[in-house]
């Protein structure tokens, strides 16, 4: 689904069906580079009920906005449907900070759009106990205080 080539922002427009991420590396889509920021748009072209992007591997997160935490990496999603987002691999996806659909916001520049988006059936770190987890890092959405 996405480039790691593009230039420094693209738009990917997807169809109607369902996207397993099961055969991605990473098992989450990670935005940006190590460089400098990158804005990338996903458009569903059907609306978010027949547009589905489904993390099946069952221990990741969807999508991480600035995996390599340098700012400047608007992500903007629309008209689709984000499931299946279990963030539980704290080693190397710091489910630690939740977001099981979309972890975002930690740098300036880090913008989220959210537009006719269904979450449903996501969650991070479901196996701590209570008294461990940080309160709010639970679900599909962690949009973190921007770091200068």
């Amino acid at each position: 689904m996405a480039n790691n080539n593009a230039p420094a922002t693209s738009t990917i427009y997807i169809g109607s069906g369902t996207y397993d991420l099961t055969s991605l590396e990473t098992g989450e889509i990670r935005i940006g580079n190590a460089a400098s920021g990158y804005s990338l748009s996903i458009v569903g072209t059907g609306s978010a009920a027949n547009t589905i992007i489904q993390q099946t591997d069952g221990v990741d997160r969807i999508f991480e906005e600035d995996y390599y935490t340098i700012g400047n990496n608007p992500l903007s999603i629309s008209n689709v449907t984000l499931t299946g987002g279990y963030c539980t691999n704290n080693t190397t996806n710091d489910c630690t900070y939740g977001g099981a659909a979309v972890l975002a916001g930690a740098f300036v520049g880090d913008d989220l759009t959210i537009t006719n988006v269904v979450m449903t059936g996501n969650e991070a770190n479901p196996l701590r106990r209570p008294s461990r987890r940080r309160s709010g890092q639970r679900g599909a959405l962690n949009f973190g205080q921007p770091q200068p």
